[in-house]
């Protein structure tokens, strides 16, 4: 097969693919209207006029069935009919979970039929200890970081809150760090800080808010962050169902809870996800000294059996013989 990716600019380029095409140009369109098979972590965009027989996927970019999203937040008319377009354009799309199947038809109103039943492939790394520990050893690197180091990666999501200038990160990053070496009786913490690509467009030279962080946002793989992360600090993303195949303490900071709720709302209910809630800085203190680690499983192993997990770490094997089976039919 010959892969062909679309990238922003040409500087971001791996050694798995030989050809890359600048978005939005005229042959961007040519590959993506003229290709097999054309995959996407969001959707197919709804006013291409794809082929019948063309193989249309969205991986999508975030499982399980937390915030929500497309026309569960807005009715309007317009925004339907676009969602509707988006939707006949899509040929299948791959599912983390049988909530998120209701979650995105009632979302992106992508019909039952089209649901590849076999978890996300980007996930599969978090069921094989040694790529684990590999990635781990990539991003210290990378970083510079103490091999002993101890990780906390805080990733908040977007909120329409960000466009604001008065915005503050909010977390205590001295409270924090002081709370994990006194858990954990560890010496070296780091405290990583992953922001969301519509916020960082939105950072400019607000350098100052990671005095006491380091700003991987820049960093090109999330999943490697994410095995090197010994602790996850979120809220509303759904960065929270990737980790929690990992089992290792994860923490929901959400000062802004009640304005949030009101605003987006959630397909699952925040307090039946089962990961630790704060509501303040002092609340994320008290939650990390009390955290028990056999109960945080239980209620991890609880929330995959709730939203109908499909993660078995063989996601990317699965997809492959499903993609060539489709493509040999044709």
């Amino acid at each position: 097969m010959e892969f062909v990716w679309s990238v922003k600019s040409y500087h971001i380029k791996n050694s798995e693919c030989s050809l890359y095409v600048k978005r939005n140009t005229i042959k961007y369109f040519y590959y993506l209207l003229t290709a097999k098979v054309f995959i996407s972590n969001n959707c197919p965009q709804g006013y291409l006029p794809f082929r019948k027989k063309q193989l249309t996927i969205s991986t999508w970019h975030g499982g399980g069935a937390y915030k929500k999203m497309g026309v569960s937040m807005s009715s309007g008319k317009c925004q339907y009919k676009i969602h509707r377009m988006i939707a006949n354009n899509t040929k299948y799309a791959i599912a983390s979970c049988r909530a998120f199947e209701s979650a995105f038809r009632q979302g992106y109103l992508v019909d039952e039929s089209k649901y590849l039943r076999i978890g996300m492939p980007r996930n599969d790394v978090f069921f094989n200890t040694d790529a684990v520990l590999k990635n781990t050893d990539k991003v210290k690197r990378h970083l510079s970081l103490d091999k002993n180091a101890f990780v906390v990666l805080y990733a908040p999501t977007w909120r329409n809150s960000f466009k604001t200038p008065s915005f503050d990160l909010l977390l205590d990053c001295d409270m924090l760090v002081n709370v994990v070496k006194s858990k954990y009786r560890v010496n070296n913490v780091v405290v990583l800080f992953r922001g969301h690509h519509l916020f960082n467009n939105l950072l400019g030279n607000k350098d100052a808010a990671f005095s006491s962080m380091i700003n991987v946002s820049a960093y090109p793989d999330m999943q490697e962050l994410l095995c090197a992360a010994d602790m996850l600090i979120s809220d509303y993303s759904s960065v929270v169902w990737d980790y929690s195949f990992l089992y290792r303490p994860c923490f929901l900071f959400v000062p802004d809870i009640d304005k949030y709720s009101n605003n987006q709302g959630y397909y699952t209910p925040i307090a039946e996800w089962g990961f630790p809630l704060a509501e303040s800085n002092m609340k994320l203190y008290e939650s990390i000294c009390s955290f028990d680690e056999k109960k945080y499983r239980i209620a991890m192993e609880k929330h995959h059996i709730n939203l109908g997990s499909y993660e078995t770490g063989k996601a990317s094997e699965l997809f492959c013989d499903l993609l060539m089976d489709k493509i040999n039919c044709q």
